[in-house]
């Protein structure tokens, strides 16, 4: 017997008898990211189900017009919230406004009014500011990310 040939780790030969100290590898990776496959790969879907990589496109599609409209959904509703916002604020100084003219013409004293307006529109403030950092920090989910 050959004492060369035993060590404690025998060298180990591939298909092509060469031994693996001497064989390369290459690991190819890729990431891809985007709405559709790689052509290639839309090719590949095409090849074993004909008709998918048009299923497949049509779902691409569907799923933009989607979040189109979720995004003009939002607008829309920003949009509207910003609007009750300005005119609650208009009628809520209208009636502190017309609070005072109405005091003043019957006589009462109106030296403090001045201090509730400021103490008032400060809070009103206060919680507008609360209510937008909450919105932010705590948005609604949609329906659509629950299912």
């Amino acid at each position: 017997m050959n004492m060369a040939n035993k060590s404690k780790h025998p060298v180990v030969k591939n298909d092509n008898n060469v031994p693996e100290s001497n064989t390369q590898a290459t690991l190819v990776a890729q990431q891809y990211t985007g709405p559709i496959p790689m052509a290639s790969e839309l090719e590949k879907y095409e090849q074993v189900l004909p008709g998918a990589a048009d299923r497949i496109l049509k779902m691409a599609e569907k799923n933009n017009e989607n979040e189109i409209d979720l995004r003009n959904k939002t607008l829309k509703y920003q949009a509207r919230d910003t609007l009750l916002g300005t005119i609650f604020t208009f009628f809520t100084v209208f009636a502190f406004l017309a609070v005072g003219v109405y005091l003043v013409s019957i006589g009462k004293n109106v030296s403090s009014l001045g201090e509730w307006v400021s103490l008032i529109a400060g809070a009103g403030t206060i919680a507008s500011s609360f209510l937008e950092i909450h919105r932010f920090l705590f948005p609604k989910k949609d329906k659509s990310d629950s299912e």
